[in-house]
């Protein structure tokens, strides 16, 4: 079974599950779960791609990074982290006066904007990774990207 397949199986199970006499809470369970079930399949992928079977994955040439220190690492770890939330934080407070000035759903915003400006770093992986003829690892990974960020969305289905 494909990556997309079993994502967009996760995906609609839910659609389909809010259609029938159940309530919200059920329906929210079942979203919940399916996006477990999601994020299991996605580390079992990574570790046949990087571990199990990565020689069959590993058609780049290997470059020598440059070696950072313990304690530089650590730091350079936390400066990131910090500045992420920070910006994360400007982001989610800015995201309600962009909905009112221009007139947008907030789940337009949630579904669409923000998985796309969250993942700009991804994405210009997949496009290193896809020009260096790893096209498998490059398109289960926006495949899971795209759909977990949906089936994780706050979108009322019923």
């Amino acid at each position: 079974m494909s990556m997309l397949l079993l994502s967009s199986m996760a995906l609609l199970l839910p659609i389909g599950f809010s259609f029938s006499d159940n309530g919200a809470e059920e329906v929210l369970n079942l979203s919940r779960a399916s996006g477990i079930c999601l994020l299991l399949m996605y580390i079992q992928l990574l570790f046949f791609q990087l571990g199990t079977h990565s020689h069959l994955f590993n058609s780049m040439e290997i470059v020598d990074l440059p070696k950072f220190t313990l304690g530089s690492s650590i730091v350079g770890l936390a400066g990131i982290t910090v500045s992420v939330a920070f910006l994360s934080n400007i982001l989610v407070e800015s995201i309600d006066g962009f909905v009112k000035e221009l007139n947008i759903s907030t789940t337009f915003v949630g579904i669409i904007i923000i998985p796309i400006i969250g993942n700009a770093v991804e994405h210009v992986t997949a496009v290193t990774v896809a020009v260096k003829v790893l096209l498998a690892h490059t398109l289960s990974t926006c495949i899971f990207c795209c759909l977990f960020a949906v089936s994780h969305s706050d979108h009322d289905w019923s």
